[in-house]
């Protein structure tokens, strides 16, 4: 939920179904029952959703309500590209993963709720998503 919509307005989408139901719900390492203000309208959102998925570092809070969780690596061991209108920064991974957990981009077959991965999305690893976006720039 964090930065893709306003959190209270959705929250209150996911108690109320105005103006529109929103019954799933996935957070990316954000933890919003303690990222958010207001934990018990959170909470109440939250445990209100028919779907949540969380990928996360750790079993935060927010994670242990959760359908699925998927961990993933920390931003020392993965690849990221962060793009915004007015600026672009390239962030090379640090070190090699400590574990085997990988990245939603990166993990392997299909996902738990039927998405098959390997036939809408082409690339293997996180470097690969980067550097066809970096081709697009160029």
């Amino acid at each position: 939920m964090t930065s893709v919509a306003h959190a209270r307005a959705v929250c209150d989408a996911i108690i109320s179904g105005k103006p529109y139901p929103v019954t799933a719900a996935i957070s990316l390492a954000s933890n919003p029952l303690l990222s958010l203000a207001n934990p018990r309208h959170v909470y109440e959102a939250l445990k209100a959703l028919q779907l949540y998925v969380v990928a996360e570092y750790y079993l935060t809070p927010s994670a242990a309500l959760a359908d699925y969780v998927f961990p993933v690596c920390s931003t020392i061991e993965t690849t990221e590209l962060w793009l915004t209108p007015s600026f672009c920064v390239a962030c090379p991974r640090g070190i090699e993963p400590l574990t085997n957990v990988g990245t939603l981009m990166s993990s392997g077959g299909d996902w738990p709720c039927g998405w098959d991965r390997r036939s809408n999305w082409p690339w293997e690893t996180v470097d690969q998503v980067w550097d066809w976006c970096w081709r697009l720039l160029a």
